[in-house]
């Protein structure tokens, strides 16, 4: 992972992003918050419990390989 600092938050990004092509994350007390690299704003505030719904749903979607 690479970090990086915007808004006070430590956001995260994945090694295997393209530069500025990628999306990033930071863990804050509210919950999870995303955003895009190349348009930061808006940025997505998920509820923890929704985060780990919503990496299940990746992970099964790239497990079973389905489609974009």
């Amino acid at each position: 992972m690479r970090e990086g600092e915007g808004s006070g938050w430590l956001w995260r990004r994945s090694s295997a992003c393209l530069p500025e092509e990628c999306v990033e994350v930071a863990i804050t007390r509210q919950g999870v918050l995303a955003r895009d690299t190349k348009r930061p704003d808006p940025v997505i505030r998920f509820h923890p419990e929704a985060w780990q719904e919503f990496q299940a749903a990746v992970r099964g979607r790239l497990l079973r390989g389905a489609e974009r």
